[in-house]
C-alpha cells in the first residue's frame, strides 16, 4: 500500500471460499489501493463497484446487510493484524538493563 510517498507492505490470507479483496472501491474515497496475487489455482467473481453501490442505495436492506458483513470482516482482519504485530514484537530480543 503506497502511504506519504512510501511503500510499505502489509499481507493479508483469504484462505477460506467466499473470502472478500477489493471492499475499498465501494467506501470512501471509493479507492482501490491493493493488490491482490492468488498463490494457488482459484475461481474469483467480479463485482462491479458502481453496480453494487446503486443496489445497495435501491435497496437499503441489502446495503444494510452488505455493510454489517464488511463490518466484520474488517473487524477480524484488525484483530488478526494486532495479533501479528504482537507476534512480530514477541520475536525482538528483549533488552534488559
Amino acid at each position: 500500500m503506497k502511504a506519504q510517498e512510501k511503500v510499505g507492505f502489509l499481507t493479508s490470507k483469504i484462505q477460506r471460499e467466499g473470502g472478500v479483496f477489493g471492499v475499498p472501491s465501494i467506501l470512501e474515497p471509493y479507492r482501490y489501493n491493493v493488490t491482490a496475487k492468488c498463490l494457488m489455482p482459484s475461481r474469483i467473481s467480479r463485482i462491479d463497484a458502481n453496480h453494487l453501490k446503486r443496489r445497495m442505495e435501491e435497496d437499503p436492506t441489502l446495503g444494510i446487510a452488505i455493510m454489517k458483513k464488511l463490518a466484520l470482516i474488517y473487524f477480524n482482519r484488525l484483530n488478526e493484524l494486532r495479533a501479528g504485530v504482537v507476534n512480530f514484537f514477541k520475536m525482538l530480543p528483549s533488552k534488559t538493563a
